[in-house]
């Protein structure tokens, strides 16, 4: 399990499994990889099972494993954004509803997660769904941080209600 070169001795990283490194390897799979439906639903259950909690706990207070911690949270947000996008656009609403819930859910105060999930639930069919996140991210932003939604949030939901007028 140790290598020995001249900087000292290490892991050999062949012969270890990392929970940060297959987190790692999802979130670059759900941003970059190949769609693969079946694929992305065990990784959706393996961020919901064994990446539900915290990530990196730790009983003490370190600021380095915190950093980390941000970091990751961070990476995990952005790829199930991204792979709600991804899979939107290849005309799997309904799967991007899965992505972008879980991003939502993860991390309130992301403005691209909540404008993920309207645009899943719009190309759903779902648009008092998207109304509701929306009028939802509207409230947590003025309460929680003091401000306004983007423009790009309230364009969505614009689009929103404006399709809701159209069908009447």
């Amino acid at each position: 399990y140790l290598l020995r070169d001249q900087g000292g001795v290490r892991l050999d990283a062949r012969l270890l499994r990392s929970d940060v490194a297959e987190l790692d390897s999802i979130c670059r799979a759900l941003s970059f990889g190949e769609i693969d439906l079946d694929r992305w639903r065990d990784h959706l259950e393996a961020i919901d099972g064994s990446y539900s909690g915290d990530l990196l706990p730790s009983e003490s207070v370190n600021d380095d494993i915190a950093a980390a911690r941000r970091r990751l949270r961070i990476n995990l947000v952005d790829s199930l954004v991204c792979a709600s996008g991804r899979l939107l656009e290849s005309g799997e609403p309904r799967a991007a509803l899965w992505f972008a819930r879980e991003a939502a859910g993860r991390d309130r105060s992301r403005e691209d997660a909540c404008a993920a999930l309207m645009e899943a639930q719009l190309g759903a069919g779902q648009r008092a769904a998207a109304i509701d996140t929306y009028l939802s991210c509207r409230r947590y932003l003025a309460e929680e941080l003091g401000i306004d939604p983007s423009p790009s949030i309230v364009a969505l939901y614009r689009s929103a209600v404006e399709a809701e007028e159209a069908l009447e």
